[in-house]
């Protein structure tokens, strides 16, 4: 009896382990065609994400990630608000204690922040100040192929949100590990849950917003879905510095962003 009920219970946890895998296997599929989609047409685009979550039986989660990826990258209309051009109170945050602007870190200079960087600090002090109950969170390790202050980019923006910008360091949250915007986004959300936070804006530049954006809903949905203990976070919008790609960046954007969102869902 001892020998059949082992052998069951091995039967079971293969079985769970087969399903498992097939899941995956299902969920790479969908993340793979989220990123086909972005280079064919809208209905070769709509058949192909139709067809990945039938086979998924229509997973909240990912097809909670699947239609914003519709929205985010797929639909041109969708609406991108430029620091020096549009009204902070356009976002209309409703309870801003509550709400945090999550400004995106950039790879380091020898150490130092590239203009860029400081352009995403200077959009975040903007809004920040229009807001005043609100919090600013930096997000960024030590970056750079050479930084021999040791330097981490969320280091550096505090300092410069604080020292250049006027922004209180009582104001400012920091994650100074992250190497990569799946961890950034990951790192960020312990931040925002342990203080209380209900609502974000997503800071940084125009041709990063829909990554950035897709992975960080993705990641609120898995909080709102968590079956122990879920938390729930809204993005409200973006707030964006309008700069010059990286050369060929915007053709490897939906790529990037495949690929983390990937290593996001399956941590």
């Amino acid at each position: 009896m001892k020998r059949f009920i082992a052998a069951l219970l091995a039967l079971i946890l293969l079985a769970g382990t087969a399903l498992a895998d097939a899941k995956k296997g299902k969920r790479d599929r969908l993340v793979g065609d989220l990123y086909r989609a972005f280079f064919v047409s809208e209905e070769e685009a709509e058949a192909m994400i139709e067809k990945d979550l039938k086979a998924l039986d229509y997973d909240p989660l990912l097809t909670a990630v699947a239609r914003h990826w519709q929205e985010v990258f797929l639909d041109e209309e969708y609406p991108i608000y430029d620091y020096l051009e549009d009204d902070p109170s356009s976002l209309e945050i409703e309870e801003p204690s509550k709400h945090a602007f999550v400004v995106m870190g950039l790879c380091l200079n020898n150490g130092e922040m590239e203009e860029e960087l400081k352009l995403r600090c200077k959009a975040a002090a903007r809004i920040a100040n229009a807001y005043p109950g609100t919090v600013i969170v930096c997000t960024g390790g030590r970056s750079g192929e050479r930084n021999p202050y040791r330097h981490t980019e969320a280091g550096l923006m505090r300092d410069y949100l604080t020292e250049e910008c006027g922004i209180p360091a009582s104001r400012i949250y920091t994650d100074e590990v992250s190497r990569a915007t799946n961890q950034n986004v990951t790192n960020t959300f312990a931040i925002l849950r342990e203080k209380g936070i209900r609502t974000m804006t997503v800071v940084t530049s125009v041709y990063h917003i829909r990554w950035a954006t897709v992975l960080f809903w993705a990641a609120a949905e898995m909080s709102r879905l968590a079956e122990e203990d879920p938390y729930e976070l809204k993005i409200i919008g973006n707030w964006c510095i309008d700069v010059r790609p990286p050369s060929g960046y915007n053709d490897l954007n939906a790529l990037i962003a495949s690929t983390q969102l990937n290593r996001l869902l399956g941590e």
